[in-house]
């Protein structure tokens, strides 16, 4: 068993709703401060926080009890952008989802060593990133290809919890 990433939002997150948030957050504050491009992510999040001006979500944002959670939730408007065709939206998605191709091809290395280039690799994809695979999948499976990779990815019918549910209870019935 190893990992790759996933060592939470401050030591790196890359590909979660967290980072497509923050992400969501820099790019429309760069937009307002003129230093980057216009982005429809400027006005979702107006829209969100039900707010005139963008400056005044740095309030409620920085002082709320669970401002992790309400900048995760923001990756939803990323993907809401991204749908509008936004640029700024759409390399988000794909900065985002390379991290996650590049993530899987340094696991597949790790688990797999030598083996790895002459199988098919079974991926499970879990969070609630991957309810829109349609737009990572593309970016995703370039690049574990660039790593000669082969991989089959598959998204979990139950929510990982109701697995381990399941996985309790069969082993109980066991004991």
């Amino acid at each position: 068993m190893d990992r790759v990433g996933g060592w939470g939002h401050f030591a790196g997150e890359r590909g979660s709703g967290y980072a497509l948030g923050r992400d969501a957050l820099e790019a429309a504050f760069s937009a307002y401060d003129a230093l980057g491009q216009a982005t429809e992510l400027t006005n979702l999040i107006q829209q969100h926080f039900q707010v005139e001006r963008l400056p005044d979500i740095i309030h409620p944002v920085y002082h709320a009890e669970n401002s992790k959670e309400i900048i995760a939730g923001l990756g939803k408007l990323v993907m809401e952008a991204a749908d509008q065709h936004d640029p700024a939206a759409k390399t988000i998605i794909h900065t985002n989802a390379a991290h996650i191709g590049k993530s899987i091809s340094c696991l597949i290395n790790k688990l797999f060593q030598d083996s790895a280039q002459d199988q098919i690799i079974p991926v499970v994809l879990t969070g609630g990133v991957f309810n829109r695979l349609d737009l990572f999948r593309e970016t995703i499976e370039a690049e574990i290809t660039s790593h000669n990779h082969l991989v089959k990815m598959n998204i979990p019918e139950i929510e990982p919890a109701e697995g381990a549910l399941i996985a309790a209870m069969l082993e109980a019935e066991e004991l």
